[in-house]
């Protein structure tokens, strides 16, 4: 089972940030706080904010408490659960989060212009053929390429072209959606 959320940070956000910051831990705040501009913060603090909610969600306990830790390979998870796993993603001004019993990675990112020639280093032969020359193609390889790298825990450490996301079986294991002028790609196996 996983839930997921897609967000989009407010126009008011200023107003509604300290009631986001409340649900984060100590340590969270600290590292989300490094980052260079205010808005880059805050749809960090609402996307980490939405992973809580959505993990008492999960577990039904609107009391627990969640501590953010990172792995080895820098991927974040909660240090005071066994079981249950999350994704975060950010593409100014959407975020998205998945909570999950099993491992999971989401990505979304904001469908723009984009320069198309990125695919031939990164994507696939049968992934350049099936992107061609059209941008929301190559946004659903890219957030499902992400997507999968976030859930083996590579993140962009992993070489994009060393597999397919058209081919089963991965594909046979992404969802994917286009939402509020977002590309959004789930990948979890049951």
């Amino acid at each position: 089972m996983k839930k997921i959320f897609i967000g989009i940070l407010p126009e008011n956000y200023k107003e509604k940030l300290t009631d986001a910051e409340k649900t984060l831990d100590k340590k969270r705040i600290e590292e989300l706080s490094s980052r260079k501009k205010e808005t880059e913060y805050a749809i960090s603090v609402f996307a980490s904010a939405a992973a809580v909610r959505l993990a008492k969600e999960f577990i039904g306990d609107e009391n627990a408490e969640f501590i953010f830790e990172r792995d080895g390979n820098g991927k974040p998870y909660f240090k005071n659960t066994d079981g249950l796993f999350f994704s975060i993603s950010h593409s100014f001004p959407h975020y998205a989060v998945a909570v999950s019993d099993k491992l999971v990675g989401i990505d979304i990112e904001k469908i723009r212009d984009v320069n198309l020639n990125i695919s031939k280093r990164m994507f696939t032969e049968n992934e350049k053929e099936y992107v061609g020359n059209d941008t929301v193609r190559f946004f659903e390889v890219w957030t499902k390429k992400e997507a999968y790298s976030k859930f083996t825990g590579k993140g962009l450490g992993e070489k994009f072209s060393s597999f397919d996301v058209l081919l089963p079986p991965l594909a046979d294991n992404f969802t994917f959606e286009l939402k509020d002028g977002a590309a959004v790609a789930v990948y979890s196996v049951s």
